[in-house]
């Protein structure tokens, strides 16, 4: 369990965000505050359509081996304008297919409207499109399309569209082809996911010839004929795994291993068990084992290399995780870092995390209070510290699944992270109810319903308002009551007139010399005052901020795996001199 980390959150983001017709106000301790966008500021009026074609293609790929039927098959799917399932072990080359795909000559002149890649890694069916729209649409201020905003800009879209590594189930896929009917998607998963209308394609192995090429590449030198029959011997017992095959080269060139050893460590092995993990684990130094461990804690997060650096204390991280990555251990994505997904496999099953996981929530947890108004940063660390709430979740530890809440609603807001966001969200209100919080729970209602409202679902804002509201008024809270009371007004007054086009500057404008009312004008300058008072109310009942205590003491990690003989053990406290523990 987390140290106790009680403390008053120093900052938090603030800013507004576009929504359909409304503007959503972030920073008040109460919750969102949502105003009628005056015409110029609705998102109609603020976004742009990018420059096109939009390339959006990963770096190429150019030493493709063998492939030539899945090459084949796409060629003849995309020619029948049948979006692709590509599916098959992580690890198999998938990435790697599309990455020589997407950079052949004219691929660009095909799709009109762009080639667009997105590591979709985690994301939920609101954050995809909301990344699809960015790709298309640009603004110089946050905005965030409802879904039927998103459904008639996407909609005449033309384009290709490679989403790599999507989690979405099956029905959140298919609602999301819906969005973007004129396009065509290559859906990179691990099983298969599209089935109406689509063309599965699924990836196996390399053939023999093409496996031993990709040894001697990894290599880096030519193969006599007695090592490609022993290296061929190899591949056929990782049936062609590209990323086992890499791995296995390692294990030769970093450690200096025979072929003929590696093989034979390898075919004594039981059935079943194709990569090459005791013998890739077996020479890793103690600083090396100690990051994979960070990395793998909160279940193999996408980790910032800054956090690396601060969970294991090592003061050259980079160098290491630049060292895990030549032997295909670890993968990186933008200076955040991932454990290779059959080491991590291997490794979840045979040590023990949960000391190192401890270690990772207090190292997180701390950092999040300290750095709650940073937007940047929050974001950057977005992957990591979402798990973290989960975690702590599971762990009851409540008031700092609200707090995390606090801090992580708002940047995902103004990042575009909706999906996310209502999920962070949706687990604060749960452990606000688990604590007893009645004033957290309102919050968590209030925001809940607010996010409801700026996406159009009026039924479910008008019930979570309101339920906000009664809780509220139970527990006195003035500026609370004014905040939900200034939302709910949105739903349950008239709605304003749909707002004539702008009259040339000779002509009186409808409403002041004509006589009509200006609805629009007048709620959003209601708002603004609301607003303004909550603000106040705020400011003076804050009172005074102090930083949180780090924690003291971290307990020590026990480790079972046979094949490594020093493992590393977090250290006594954050700032001590790393001490190890060998567990067998």
């Amino acid at each position: 369990m987390t140290q106790g980390i009680h403390a008053t959150i120093e900052g938090t983001v603030s800013g507004q965000v576009a929504v359909g017709e409304h503007i959503l106000q972030i920073g008040a301790v109460e919750g969102g505050i949502v105003y009628v966008a005056p015409p110029g500021e609705r998102l109609e009026d603020r976004i742009r359509p990018r420059a096109r074609p939009v390339d959006l293609r990963p770096r190429p790929f150019s030493a493709l081996l063998d492939r030539q039927t899945e090459i084949s098959q796409m060629r003849t799917a995309w020619s029948e304008q049948r979006s692709i399932n590509l599916y098959g072990q992580a690890g198999i080359g998938r990435t790697t297919l599309m990455r020589y795909l997407l950079h052949q000559p004219g691929v660009l002149d095909i799709y009109p409207d762009g080639v667009i890649y997105i590591q979709a890694r985690r994301m939920l069916l609101d954050d995809v499109l909301n990344a699809l729209f960015d790709a298309f649409y640009e603004s110089d201020v946050p905005v965030h399309p409802t879904p039927t905003q998103a459904r008639t800009h996407l909609r005449s879209i033309q384009a290709l569209l490679v989403l790599d590594d999507v989690t979405l189930s099956r029905e959140d896929t298919e609602a999301l082809l819906s969005y973007l009917p004129r396009s065509l998607f290559v859906i990179i998963t691990v099983k298969r996911t599209l089935w109406e209308d689509s063309f599965p394609l699924r990836m196996d192995g390399l053939p023999e010839e093409a496996a031993v090429m990709l040894f001697a590449r990894e290599l880096g030198r030519s193969l006599s004929p007695d090592e490609a029959s022993i290296v061929r011997d190899i591949g056929v017992h990782l049936k062609g795994h590209p990323l086992s095959i890499v791995q296995a080269a390692a294990i030769v060139r970093e450690d200096e291993l025979s072929l003929t050893a590696l093989r034979d460590a390898l075919t004594s092995r039981p059935n079943g068990e194709q990569a090459p993990m005791p013998q890739a684990l077996q020479h890793l130094t103690e600083d090396q084992q100690r990051v994979l461990a960070a990395l793998l804690a909160l279940g193999n997060v996408a980790m910032p290399e800054e956090h690396i650096g601060g969970i294991t204390e090592l003061p050259k991280v980079d160098d290491i995780l630049k060292q895990l990555e030549r032997r295909g251990l670890v993968r990186a994505n933008s200076r955040h870092y991932t454990v290779a997904p059959n080491v991590a496999a291997y490794l979840e099953a045979h040590w023990n995390l949960k000391a190192w996981q401890q270690r990772d929530l207090q190292y997180l947890v701390t950092w999040a209070y300290r750095h709650a108004g940073d937007l940047e940063a929050l974001d950057q660390a977005r992957e990591p510290l979402c798990q973290v709430q989960t975690l702590l979740a599971q762990e009851a530890q409540w008031d700092d699944v609200i707090r995390l809440g606090r801090i992580l609603e708002a940047a995902l807001a103004l990042k575009g992270r909706w999906g996310t966001r209502y999920d962070v969200l949706s687990k604060a209100r749960a452990a606000a109810r688990q604590a007893g919080d009645r004033a957290a729970e309102a919050w968590a209602l209030h925001e809940l319903g607010t996010h409801a409202l700026c996406l159009g679902d009026r039924s479910t804002a008008l019930s979570l308002l309101q339920e906000a509201l009664q809780l509220r008024e139970r527990l006195g809270d003035t500026a609370g009551i004014s905040a939900t009371r200034a939302n709910l007004n949105l739903l349950t007054s008239p709605l304003p007139p749909p707002q004539p086009p702008s009259p040339p500057s000779n002509t009186p404008t409808p409403g002041l010399a004509g006589g009509g009312v200006p609805w629009g004008i007048v709620l959003s300058v209601a708002s603004v005052f609301v607003l303004a008072a909550i603000v106040l109310w705020s400011w003076l009942g804050r009172g005074s901020r102090i930083s949180p205590p780090i924690p003291s003491s971290t307990p020590t990690p026990t480790f079972t795996l046979q094949a490594v003989q020093a493992i590393p053990s977090p250290t006594a406290t954050f700032t001590a001199t790393p001490t190890y523990t060998s567990c067998l």
